[in-house]
């Protein structure tokens, strides 16, 4: 029901799909350029919501390469906490996590869809472009 909810309201600008999809238990992508995702999910194990991008695929390292030149400006578009690490194969890991204890009650559960659809629209306004910038570059290779 949550996800159900999820999918149906959040609009998106930027990536491939008008909103979100479903396609975990747990979680909903945002389909990017590049064959790229950008996941937001809730883990009560955890207690946490979040959302993060990691490039995978053939061009990951370049997409890591590119957006990690492009850190400053595009935490400024963001305009919201988040995390730069790297992976162990040293892809970018972009990612954002909030506490959420509570797993039932109504207004927690609006509560966080606003702070995930907040974050994937975030997400996805910022990167969708660079990866089609970056796309639109290899293609012309």
């Amino acid at each position: 029901k949550f996800w159900d909810r999820f999918v149906a309201t959040v609009k998106l600008e930027g990536g491939l799909d008008s909103g979100p999809r479903r396609l975990q238990q747990n979680s909903a992508k945002a389909r990017l350029p590049l064959g790229q995702w950008i996941t937001a999910y809730r883990s009560e194990i955890e207690g946490t919501i979040g959302v993060w991008f990691n490039p995978r695929g053939d061009q990951a390292t370049e997409i890591s390469r590119r957006l990690g030149k492009d850190r400053s400006a595009i935490e400024a578009e963001i305009d919201l906490p988040v995390d730069w690490n790297k992976t162990e194969e040293g892809e970018v890991l972009i990612r954002a996590g909030h506490p959420a204890d509570e797993f039932v009650d109504e207004k927690a559960l609006v509560s966080q869809q606003d702070w995930l659809a907040k974050y994937l629209k975030a997400f996805t306004r910022t990167l969708g472009p660079r990866l089609r910038n970056i796309e639109a570059d290899i293609s012309r290779r």
